[in-house]
């Protein structure tokens, strides 16, 4: 396979690069374990090889560059080596800070970054149990009941999972049990987590700053309207993709003639759209829908499509959006055409 060389890798994930998008996974752990055998730290080849490895994969994904099929062999060959250095890697401090619980967001099932975290925290003293993606509310809660762990960290690959940082965040509360939360999709800053009431960190070493620092002050009632109004958006939504795609057949004729997997297509973008402005309004973040809007315009020029579609997209939808909605109403009136580099 030729991949475009990647700008900015060092030398070492380059070559990594090189050898996961190839399909090599066996290759992948020999190259690693080279590493560490020249003397590379564990934490090292994890921050600076595999995760930025991880995500040029996805952004050459979003570009078009690689397919669906590539990223998840490529995401395993990953995987792979990062279990290969968490079995051959001797951790550096023995286990004394305490015992932590990693688990994803509900609703999350990309686990590599909580797997990368939880090694990095084992690797500085913690006594890890990693508990895997999109695990539900209850059974957590009955886990952390009887494991008693001193910290639960939950990892937020995508906005879409915010509600789900929120459940098992309240859970972890409800059993006594400290809670950080991090991950890309909970932003660069901790203003998303601040708005649910959680601490964030945003590495896996900035974990004993977020645990030594004070816990968010949130105004509970604004969160529970703002909690309800997502949960009404998001049992509404096949009836607003209806009404939108109906009322965009206006803007954009040619929708009349699409395919049945073109129509499907349309829909799914529309669901996404609707559902990325629910986490915004759950976060109390309009910067998490215009930094959707602006991923989601590269998605679809990378299809072809004009770049003029995504903007009336949204216009169709603002214009049949229910009003009792009044945060998200309002953000998507004001979601910029700037956002998008054109005007609306």
């Amino acid at each position: 396979m030729t991949t475009p060389n990647p700008p900015g890798l060092s030398r070492p994930a380059q070559e990594l690069f090189d050898i996961v998008v190839g399909r090599s996974a066996r290759q992948a752990a020999l190259f690693v374990l080279d590493l560490l055998d020249s003397g590379r730290p564990m934490d090292g080849l994890v921050t600076d090889v595999l995760a930025p490895v991880q995500e040029e994969v996805g952004a050459q994904w979003q570009r078009s560059v690689l397919t669906a099929a590539d990223e998840h062999a490529a995401t395993a060959a990953i995987d792979h080596a990062l279990a290969t250095l968490a079995v051959a890697g001797r951790p550096p401090i023995p286990a004394d800070r305490g015992t932590m619980a990693v688990v994803c967001a509900e609703g999350d099932w990309h686990t590599l970054p909580a797997r990368m975290a939880a090694e990095l925290w084992r690797w500085d003293g913690w006594d890890v149990t990693y508990l895997g993606g999109s695990l539900p509310p209850a059974d957590l809660g009955r886990w952390l009941a009887s494991a008693r762990p001193d910290v639960l960290a939950v990892t937020c690959s995508v906005p879409l999972f915010i509600p789900g940082v929120l459940s098992l965040g309240e859970t972890a509360a409800q059993e006594g049990v400290a809670c950080v939360v991090g991950g890309r999709g909970l932003g660069t800053d901790s203003r998303r987590a601040a708005a649910l009431g959680l601490r964030w960190a945003g590495s896996a070493a900035g974990l004993i700053g977020a645990l030594d620092g004070p816990e968010p002050s949130v105004d509970r009632g604004e969160l529970s309207d703002r909690r309800s109004e997502t949960q009404d958006i998001e049992s509404d939504i096949a009836e607003v993709v209806d009404a939108a795609v109906g009322a965009l057949t206006a803007h954009y004729p040619a929708i009349s003639s699409y395919t049945p997997r073109q129509l499907f297509h349309t829909r799914q973008d529309y669901a996404f759209i609707v559902q990325f402005l629910s986490a915004a309004v759950l976060s109390d973040d309009p910067l998490l829908f215009t930094e959707f809007l602006r991923w989601q315009q590269a998605i679809l020029t990378s299809r072809g499509l004009p770049a003029s579609v995504l903007p009336m997209s949204i216009d169709a939808l603002h214009d049949v959006f229910p009003g009792g909605y009044q945060r998200a109403k309002a953000m998507l009136g004001a979601a910029p055409g700037s956002a998008l580099g054109m005007d609306r």
